[in-house]
């Protein structure tokens, strides 16, 4: 499982927003003068470049605005990974992350104060270093994240190709809507995959069950018993 959260990191010269992605170790991170989508799309694509193509880990973050844009999700779908977002409300869904931010600001930031973007990035480099390389960690019998945890040896590629589907299964075109029509029933599936290509395919063991598939995952399940006439 991965965690991202964004932070505000203050300078003399205005504010900075810092993305980053972590679990044990501080895989990446990227920052920005304003909190736009590039900080987050490029963090993923970034944190995308140092897993390998078999790796397909769950994604935690909590419901920002970011992270709900269809093209962000769209991004997560491509590359087979699962989001998962706290819930409103609840503290205890981001306690990690709290934590985490505790940890860096209390070492990083609240030590500094930053002149330049230059110099929050040069401390943040630092940082990682120890915080991946030197710091023993207790969730890893008191090992360092280096010892344990390395990028996957078959990059994960930038650009995925469309997906292949088996002759047996029905292709269909998720609309601008993230709707796919199937048997005269209009299925929402999810903005994020308009333009793509799912697939839609029998049950063999559940009479009258469809489900719909883009990649290897499951997107949708139909029941065509239970549709209106």
């Amino acid at each position: 499982m991965l965690n991202e959260d964004a932070l505000a990191i203050k300078t003399e010269y205005g504010n900075l927003t810092l993305d980053a992605y972590w679990y044990v170790s501080l895989y990446a991170y990227q920052m920005n003068t304003r909190p736009v989508f590039e900080l987050v799309s490029g963090m993923l694509r970034k944190a995308l470049a140092k897993l390998g193509d078999q790796d397909v880990p769950l994604l935690r973050s909590d419901q920002g605005w970011q992270y709900q844009m269809p093209a962000y999700r769209r991004l997560l779908e491509q590359h087979g990974l699962t989001q998962s977002m706290s819930r409103r409300t609840n503290c205890y869904d981001n306690g990690k992350d709290e934590r985490f931010h505790r940890t860096l600001k209390a070492e990083v930031l609240e030590r500094h104060a930053f002149t330049t973007h230059a110099h929050v990035q040069q401390e943040l480099e630092r940082w990682r270093h120890v915080y991946n390389t030197e710091r023993p960690h207790e969730a890893l019998g008191m090992a360092t994240p280096l010892t344990r945890y390395k990028p996957g040896l078959r990059a994960m590629p930038e650009h995925l190709p469309e997906p292949e589907y088996s002759p047996g299964d029905e292709v269909l075109r998720v609309n601008s809507n993230g709707l796919v029509r199937l048997r005269g029933n209009a299925i929402k599936l999810s903005i994020a995959l308009k333009g793509l290509n799912v697939a839609a395919r029998p049950k063999d063991d559940e009479d009258g069950i469809v489900e719909l598939w883009f990649a290897h995952q499951r997107v949708a399940r139909l029941d065509l018993n239970a549709t209106k006439p």
